[in-house]
């Protein structure tokens, strides 16, 4: 407990350096992605390969989570970490039982993908997008079990990583706030791999940097230093992008351009 209690005292101590330097590396990472993706895109401009839906760069940059929300966690901790080490520690915590919790949601996606690639490999994308919302269908109920589960055990959940009254106050907080999420980013995630799983990649790449990087974390901010909420803003904000990934996965999902995908 007090190696952990020096280690966050340090890391408070250097806390801009340390996550903005995490944050560039990020930024860094993304932006390698997408130059690589560019410049091979006009060198195989004209070729049948041409198409940057189809370029194994943004493929495996997706398929590797290089765009998921732990893409953000630096930018996210930097704003958490002005509220002191028990916010912080229970940040952590809460993630980490986040990150569990969606296990069944990421298993439940890899088959849809599989479903979806599987049926239009077929040419039958009716059966292809009846089988991603059935697996989105059971992602939500899932969810929703576990979220109720999260919402009603929090304070032993956290208590289980930390018995400090603080830290599992806070984390109560965090979890019970997010678990209003858990359900949209399910469908979010299923859906966003379906289309992933039928070659349409680009999309879900750019509806995650978006409702990340241009919703989450500006809102997390607003919400943490311009209203009273402090740092339950950063938790809301959490709920806010899941729902609004969900909304424009499932938007892109029902227009159907990935159904002509050629396999």
């Amino acid at each position: 407990m007090e190696t952990q209690k020096r280690l966050l005292k340090y890391v408070l101590k250097y806390k801009t350096r340390l996550i903005l330097a995490m944050i560039l590396g990020a930024l860094m990472a993304a932006c390698t992605l997408v130059m690589s993706v560019m410049i091979k895109w006009f060198v195989m401009a004209g070729s049948s390969e041409s198409s940057i839906a189809d370029m194994w760069l943004v493929q495996y940059g997706v398929e590797r989570g290089w765009f998921t929300q732990d893409n953000a966690a630096p930018a996210l901790m930097w704003i958490v970490a002005g509220f002191g080490t028990t916010v912080v520690a229970a940040f952590a915590v809460g993630r980490r039982l986040q990150m569990v919790a969606f296990m069944p949601a990421f298993g439940l996606a890899a088959a849809s993908a599989a479903l979806v690639g599987q049926n239009l490999g077929a040419k039958k994308p009716g059966r292809a997008q009846k089988s991603a919302l059935i697996s989105m269908g059971m992602a939500f109920a899932i969810m929703e079990s576990i979220g109720l589960a999260t919402f009603i055990l929090a304070p032993r959940l956290v208590s289980a990583f930390n018995q400090e009254p603080e830290v599992v106050a806070a984390g109560t907080s965090y979890l019970r706030i997010v678990t209003f999420g858990y359900a949209f980013a399910a469908c979010g995630i299923v859906l966003g791999r379906a289309i992933s799983g039928a070659g349409d990649t680009v999309p879900p790449m750019v509806i995650t940097l978006v409702g990340l990087w241009f919703l989450q974390v500006p809102l997390a901010y607003a919400l943490a230093q311009w209203t009273g909420l402090a740092e339950q803003g950063v938790w809301w904000a959490n709920v806010a992008a899941s729902v609004a990934l969900a909304t424009m996965t499932g938007t892109y999902f029902f227009i159907g351009r990935w159904k002509k995908r050629k396999l």
